[in-house]
């Protein structure tokens, strides 16, 4: 039941009953900690990893909220693997953001080292590739354990839920003071479970097989004879070319009525709608070869 509401200060058995089937999913993660947005997450993560590490400097790769530069003014933007030494308490990045390659793996792998033989925590933003990979998530498609891992968009179907899971020893450090009012909300809570569930046990909702209709899509739409085409992976993507070009083709789609922004995602609603987006993908003359 709803425990008579749906948002306590104390914290719930739904808290452990979700918590239980992420770790289904995760389970390279043994303790989690819940909380409502993606940017709190990566700002939970770090405060985590430098409470964990007693270290200052933190290296960025990739987009972790609008309050990035906000936690600390030792955040570093990541360059390359001789930023990382004694000094640093995290490398926080997007494991994959478009660029999902062999070159890509290799440098995860190699990342996941250079952290190993500093004492660095290394931190898996995964709020976008979270159950949208491939096995759910690239730290489980490609067996690299992260220190610290973060979830969230897809977690709870739209619900207001995101999450950041670790070690029990970097997790409970009472040095590390993460609150916040709503995170425990039950609702949300309860999405997160039945999603878990749902990818999991639901032959209609195989990430898969989105996997799989999302290339089909890029396939497609790259095969048509204009000049803006899809870089990315079956569930993400952006469109490229030049900038004037994929402008216009975005306000040609409106006008067919389809919203494209220059980010694409991919998800099972657009499954049955595929074939009548790449009909109306009528570009003007001009942005034909």
């Amino acid at each position: 039941g709803l425990y008579g509401g749906y948002s306590h200060s104390l914290a719930t058995t739904q808290e452990v009953k979700t918590a239980e089937k992420l770790k289904e999913l995760f389970p390279f993660v043994n303790t989690w900690k819940f909380l409502k947005t993606g940017a709190e997450a990566c700002a939970a993560a770090v405060k985590f990893a430098k409470a964990a590490t007693g270290r200052e400097k933190v290296i960025s790769h990739g987009y972790h909220g609008f309050h990035e530069t906000h936690f600390t003014p030792h955040i570093i933007e990541y360059k390359d693997f001789s930023q990382i030494d004694d000094s640093t308490a995290a490398v926080i990045i997007e494991p994959v953001i478009v660029e999902d390659s062999p070159e890509n793996l290799d440098w995860l792998k190699s990342l996941r080292a250079k952290c190993y033989k500093h004492g660095a925590l290394l931190i898996f933003d995964e709020i976008v590739t979270g159950f949208r990979f491939k096995d759910y998530s690239v730290a489980r498609r490609y067996g690299i354990d992260p220190d610290l891992f973060i979830i969230g968009k897809a977690m709870a179907n739209g619900m207001p839920l995101a999450a950041v899971g670790g070690r029990s020893a970097i997790m409970a450090n009472p040095k590390a003071f993460v609150s916040s009012t709503y995170a425990g909300e039950v609702l949300s809570l309860k999405a997160c479970e039945a999603v878990c569930d749902i990818v999991q046990r639901n032959s209609d909702f195989r990430v898969s097989d989105i996997w799989s209709e999302g290339a089909k899509f890029i396939k497609r739409f790259n095969a048509q004879d204009t000049t803006v085409k899809i870089k990315g992976y079956p569930t993400r993507g952006i469109f490229t070319g030049d900038p004037a070009q994929v402008a216009t083709f975005m306000e040609s789609m409106v006008k067919a009525k389809i919203l494209f922004c220059k980010s694409w995602f991919f998800t099972w609603g657009h499954i049955p709608e595929m074939d009548e987006t790449l009909e109306r993908h009528k570009l003007p003359k001009w942005l034909k070869k």
